[in-house]
């Protein structure tokens, strides 16, 4: 019985390996041009196993993935980046602008993130998962799903963001030793409505 278990947990384990083998063998194919930024991804981690299975399973699931982008969109993110405003003079600011972003194209991130990005956002969502005092509680696969992904949704990236948020509420979570309570004390800090924008430059 105890082998019959063990036959189709290794089979369960095996087919899931081979499923984000394929995926992230498609992500290098649909990246085109771009697959060379991926593939230096890859290869600066070769000697980090977990940093390397992190690398491709960012890859893996990178395709989909996108954000809106015009001339105005750029422009309204480069006068906001270094501040932080209310929705309501977000929306005057966009407005005064003119366009209202229907001349927008979806850039895709398979196509367009640069290497030295990816990079360097692994490198900080791994520094900040092992030096935070709930570290414990966090295991790899949790880390991958809620530490890991360098976007949130089809916001503008830009370098720094996590620099950004760390000097912004690892002050006020630093002494406290249980990761539940630590997210309550930021979801009470994260005002609703607020457009925080990355003290970083844009990647492009």
């Amino acid at each position: 019985m105890k082998l019959y278990i063990f036959i189709i947990l290794t089979g369960i384990f095996l087919s899931s390996c081979g499923k984000e083998n394929r995926d992230f063998g498609r992500a290098l194919e649909i990246a085109g041009e771009n697959r060379k930024e991926l593939e230096s991804v890859v290869d600066n981690y070769i000697d980090n196993p977990q940093k390397l299975e992190a690398a491709k399973w960012l890859i893996a699931n990178m395709p989909g993935n996108s954000n809106p982008w015009s001339k105005t969109i750029q422009a309204f993110n480069d006068t906001i980046r270094k501040n932080v405003l209310s929705k309501q003079a977000g929306d005057s600011l966009w407005r005064s602008m003119g366009k209202e972003g229907h001349d927008y194209i979806n850039q895709k991130d398979i196509s367009t993130v640069l290497s030295s990005f990816l990079i360097k956002d692994i490198d900080k969502a791994f520094s900040t998962w092992k030096e935070c005092p709930w570290h414990d509680e966090i295991d790899f696969d949790r880390f991958k799903k809620y530490v890991l992904p360098y976007r949130i949704s089809n916001e503008l990236l830009c370098y720094g963001w996590r620099d950004s948020l760390y000097l912004t509420y690892y002050p006020i979570v630093k002494e406290i030793g249980e990761a539940k309570t630590a997210f309550e004390i930021i979801r009470k800090e994260v005002r609703p409505f607020t457009i925080c924008i990355c003290n970083g430059k844009s990647i492009w």
